[in-house]
């Protein structure tokens, strides 16, 4: 059932932002490409050199993508792009959940736009439900800048939430408008049925003791058990948090407070819990994830930062109860060293499985990248295995690889990460190739051929592909 794969083509950037795996195990995958040729390891070839896609030369301009791939075949299903049109248009997908037989995708359009069958007719974040085929059945639109929609499903009540962070610039949801004045930057989380209505919105921005507004960290993963939704933030002094209707509280922090954000999925009401004060800037984004057992108590746990990434497990009232610390096995002799989580994910047993990227580097910046895939058991913390990509020691080295997100199957037994890549990836005895001229991953210098990826871990033993 193992996947390793790649996509991409010379002459641009292909990157996959996330992964959702469907009741029958088939696997979707989306992301954002500019490229003039694009090929999936032979499966499936999109050369769109020279084509008119919705009117317009794509060439290296952004577009969005969804792949769907059959792990009993390893083969491609289909390879689907967002079709552009309008001035200097571009799209991304960011996003991938399924829920209730559907599929569910949000991304970023610069420009009017096709959706896999919908037709968008202004810029914006766009929400959409496709079937398993990914055609679009419907969509909806968020107006709000820089921000980038992530998304989550709850299978029993099919709602759906939407998060992410954004910048200056009023934010409007549906019919509800969130003027910024001089907000500087904020988090929102909103509840969505059906694609049809805001059940509530919920707006989080940092401010100081003057009263000015200030940076808020971007937010990762956020994590739900059957009652409520959890995120977490960084923010400085106090936090303040406004409704649907705009009218807003206010919750006085210390300096570089670490809170968690427990919210009612009933009805958007909500508490902060801080679980640390005096916290180093964290660079990344958080990730958090929930579940409730079936003794009925509620487990959490968060992802963090530092030479070695951690797991850090909480009961329902934030005691802590362990922290696992995921092993650098990678990276003796570097100087500089430091890991992060990017996805935390649940099997049915509770174990938790850790998505994230290390950065290694000699000198005074990081020169090279290793994603990994690490299971913990939830009862006790223990690191059952840390799969991670082999260091490219070749000349020049590869300068970058890393993991965007994870999605487990527990009917057959495979986790599935996906990320982007520069040169060469070595997962388990894939080696995934690329041509060697002007690679290197998406953080690199500019100009450089990026591609992306999709490897599989083994959730028992830990083997890669």
């Amino acid at each position: 059932m193992s996947i390793c794969k790649h996509g991409g083509g010379p002459n641009g950037t292909t990157y996959a932002s996330s992964v959702a795996i469907d009741g029958n195990s088939n696997v979707y995958t989306v992301g954002s490409l500019a490229s003039s040729k694009y090929n999936f390891q032979n499966n499936l070839r999109a050369n769109i050199a020279g084509k008119k896609i919705g009117g317009v030369g794509v060439g290296l301009q952004n577009t969005g993508f969804i792949v769907k791939f059959n792990p009993s075949t390893k083969a491609t299903v289909f390879l689907k792009q967002i079709r552009l049109t309008g001035d200097q248009p571009s799209a991304t997908t960011d996003s991938i959940v399924f829920g209730s037989n559907r599929l569910y995708i949000a991304g970023t359009l610069n420009g009017n736009a096709n959706v896999f069958g919908c037709k968008i007719n202004s810029g914006g974040i766009y929400i959409a439900q496709l079937d398993l085929n990914a055609k679009c059945e419907k969509s909806t639109v968020i107006h709000a800048a820089a921000f980038v929609p992530y998304l989550l499903a709850d299978s029993v009540t099919s709602h759906l939430y939407v998060y992410g962070s954004t910048v200056y610039g009023n934010a409007t949801f549906g019919g509800h408008t969130f003027p910024f004045s001089d907000v500087r930057s904020a988090v929102f989380v909103a509840q969505l049925s059906w694609l049809e209505s805001y059940e509530w919105i919920l707006r989080i921005a940092s401010k100081s003791p003057e009263g000015d507004y200030q940076t808020i960290s971007a937010i990762g993963d956020i994590g739900q058990d059957n009652t409520h939704i959890y995120a977490m933030v960084q923010a400085n002094n106090s936090l303040e948090f406004c409704d649907i209707d705009m009218q807003c509280t206010t919750k006085t922090l210390e300096q570089n407070a670490n809170v968690v954000i427990k919210i009612s999925k009933e009805d958007g009401s909500h508490s902060a819990i801080v679980i640390e004060h005096d916290a180093p800037p964290y660079l990344e984004s958080f990730n958090i994830a929930a579940r409730s057992t079936l003794a009925g108590t509620t487990e959490i746990y968060i992802g963090g930062l530092g030479t070695e990434a951690t797991v850090t497990k909480y009961n329902s009232t934030f005691d802590q109860q362990w922290v696992a610390k995921i092993p650098n096995e990678c990276c003796s002799g570097f100087r500089k060293v430091e890991s992060y989580t990017t996805a935390l994910r649940f099997d049915h047993s509770g174990n938790i499985y850790a998505s994230g990227t290390t950065l290694t580097g000699s000198g005074a910046r990081f020169s090279v990248s290793q994603p990994f895939v690490a299971k913990v058991k939830h009862t006790n913390g223990k690191v059952l295995f840390n799969t991670r990509a082999s260091r490219n020691v070749t000349k020049p080295p590869d300068p970058y690889s890393g993991s965007a997100s994870l999605a487990v199957d527990t009917k057959e037994g495979e986790a599935y990460l996906v990320g982007d890549y520069g040169c060469t990836l070595k997962w388990g005895n894939t080696t995934l190739s690329t041509p060697p001229t002007n690679c290197g991953g998406i953080h690199s210098s500019s100009g450089r051929n990026t591609y992306m990826f999709i490897v599989s871990v083994n959730a028992a033993s830990g083997a890669g592909c």
